[in-house]
């Protein structure tokens, strides 16, 4: 029985909706649905939606503004005569009322579940379109060290650095991704052991395929951290768009396809953020266990750590009758920076000579006051183009929040928002000097701030969008950020992010098939391939960049004297510099003779074996991959 009524009273019936009214509603709904479509296809010139069963095309908005303008008669028509503009203005108020109705009551549910599905299918996409093979310097040095770690090594024996006499011949015997200990014939790794060490982890407890798998799997993390971020200072419709605008960021989706370090980092970092407003101990030593785990993998951002670090200070500056557990908070987050950096030095004093050393050269190298302006233009550049300027709304996001924060955090929104802002000019500042790239995909350096960058960003769209214009705002927001998610997948997809996985099989191919085809003591004279010869096949490889220009016929007849068979092995690109190099003083850097193998793919790789010079013709083996 109801309380709310007498037992001798029924409810009252609702009126009935007459047939007239649900096919005015009906003809409304896809008056609005199909506006949305023509806008979509006006600003987006076009775009193609698989289901897997049907495929869905719309290259012209002409057809959809034809049915847009259909129901928009068939709305007035079914109106009820004298009201018909007031009756559309309420039913399409109604109808706009139903997406921050379903976020606000199911919102709790909804929201992280949909982020959820936007991080399962990161890792998915991840999983089936990366490139999981141990390629260039980057790729290579960090699986080879995870394998390195795996082992219970800190550095790979060299003996034959010993037996040769060449000058240079100690970084000839080095590959990409190493450089020469500082004592003893071995050779050291170059890249930081954060990401390393996580490999190391998924290949001792699932095997040495597992290794590609962490890249996917933390950047699936970061999309949800982010959504927790966005969730955390400005509720769910926030941390959602959030999730999704990371999810399709251009220089996200390609690095997701690589083993490196730069999408770790990222969710490193921002499961550090999500859980540095929270009051409880565990959670300001998760925090800070995380940035200890961040700097592990990308150490040269350690000055970053005084922004969390300010942020639990002013907690402890604030609260001042109870200082206690904002002192406890304090302490317990700066454990894990600690142990990290004591670490990161161990390994430094013994990769490199010094504590302060690093793999990647001189600090007054790395860092000059005259690379501030270039990198300023091209990052700028480059974060507008691929991530379109309403990035900028970023700014205003701290002037939309207020002063409350929720419960369970007793932050203020706009103080988180002010720390994040702090955090993105954090990361900035640490790349303002560094040497300057030319590529897009170099703002990869900055993909750490990305997580609040979007969140502010998220909150700048979403707030002015509603100011403006209330419930249809909302609508405005939902449909720009599917617009910026087209964008950025096509963006990618323009630079080719996801033809990564075929193209770079060619380094597993040749390391295969040298491991299978060529002599145990085969050695390779190479440069590109110095590492994935090594991971694939085992065989010892000297870069031909650090042989003397007079000295190639020398260096092979050294190997041949200790037993050992020398081949070349040079991509096309690589042929003009390789004959440049010796030209003039080998008969050997003409590669006029035919190759033992040949892989056929958009860069060729060509194995020569330099006894076949002078030797009959022999036919020409192809790698098959």
């Amino acid at each position: 029985m109801r309380a709310d009524f007498p037992p001798t009273t029924r409810p009252p019936a609702r009126p009935a909706i007459s047939r007239r009214a649900v096919w005015f509603r009906i003809c409304l709904t896809l008056f609005v649905v199909s506006g949305i479509w023509a806008g979509a296809v006006a600003l987006t010139g076009g775009f193609t939606v698989d289901l897997g069963v049907v495929e869905l095309k719309s290259r012209n908005p002409r057809n959809v503004v034809i049915i847009a303008a259909l129901t928009a008669l068939l709305v007035a028509f079914l109106a009820r005569p004298g009201r018909r503009f007031q009756s559309a203005v309420a039913e399409l108020d109604l109808l706009l009322g139903l997406l921050p109705r379903l976020f606000g009551r199911a919102g709790g549910l909804v929201a992280p579940v949909l982020a959820g599905l936007i991080a399962l299918a990161v890792i998915i996409v991840g999983c089936s379109e990366g490139a999981f093979v141990a390629g260039g310097a980057d790729s290579y040095g960090y699986l080879s060290q995870a394998r390195l770690w795996a082992q219970g090594r800190l550095q790979v024996e060299q003996p034959i650095m010993t037996a040769v006499s060449w000058p240079f011949s100690d970084l000839a015997l080095t590959p990409l991704g190493y450089r020469p200990a500082p004592s003893g014939p071995a050779i050291v790794p170059v890249y930081a052991p954060g990401l390393p060490m996580a490999m190391a982890l998924f290949e001792r407890v699932a095997g040495s395929h597992a290794v590609f798998y962490v890249v996917p799997l933390l950047g699936g993390v970061a999309v949800w951290a982010t959504y927790l971020m966005g969730s955390a200072v400005a509720g769910p419709a926030v941390g959602l768009t959030a999730a999704v605008l990371l999810a399709t960021s251009p220089v996200f989706l390609y690095q997701l396809m690589f083993p490196m370090s730069d999408v770790p980092v990222t969710a490193w970092w921002a499961l550090c953020l999500a859980l540095l407003p929270y009051p409880r101990r565990a959670a300001a030593l998760a925090a800070g266990l995380l940035a200890g785990i961040a700097t592990l993998t990308r150490p040269n951002l350690v000055p970053i750590l005084c922004v969390p670090g300010m942020f639990l200070l002013w907690a402890v500056v604030r609260h001042r009758h109870d200082r206690g557990p904002a002192v406890q908070r304090l302490l317990l987050f700066v454990v894990g920076p600690i142990v990290a950096s004591l670490v990161v030095a161990y390994l430094n004093a013994r990769w490199y000579g010094g504590v302060l050393k690093s793999g990647y050269g001189p600090f007054d190298y790395l860092y000059r006051v005259e690379n501030l302006w270039p990198n300023i233009t091209q990052y700028s550049s480059w974060l507008l183009e691929s991530q379109t300027p309403v990035v900028l709304l970023a700014v205003v996001a701290p002037f939309l929040l207020g002063r409350g924060g929720r419960a369970d955090s007793r932050v203020s929104s706009r103080r988180l928002a002010v720390t994040w802002l702090s955090f993105i000019a954090a990361v900035a500042g640490c790349y303002a000097f560094y040497a300057p790239f030319e590529v897009w995909w170099y703002l990869r350096f900055l993909l750490p701030a990305f997580p609040a960058l979007l969140v502010l960003t998220s909150i700048g769209l979403i707030g002015i969008a509603t100011r403006l214009a209330g419930r249809p705002g909302g609508l405005a927001a939902a449909l720009v950020v599917a617009v910026l998610a087209w964008h950025g997948v096509q963006f990618a997809k323009d630079r080719s992010a996801f033809q990564f996985r075929e193209g770079e099989r060619k380094y597993s191919a040749v390391g295969d098939y040298i491991g299978r085809q060529l002599p145990e003591r085969a050695v390779l004279i190479c440069l590109q391939h110095s590492g994935s010869i090594r991971y694939y096949s085992g065989r010892l490889t000297v870069r031909y960049d650090w042989i003397p220009t007079d000295g190639l016929e020398d260096v092979i007849e050294q190997f041949r004297g200790l037993g050992y068979h020398p081949y070349f092995v040079l991509e096309t690109t690589e042929m003009t510099s390789f004959e440049q190099r010796f030209q003039g003083e080998s008969d050997l850097a003409q590669l006029n003779w035919f190759p033992r193998a040949r892989l056929r793919h958009a860069s060729e790789v060509n194995i020569y074996d330099p006894a076949d010079k002078w030797a009959d013709h022999q036919p020409v083996t192809d790698i098959i991959y």
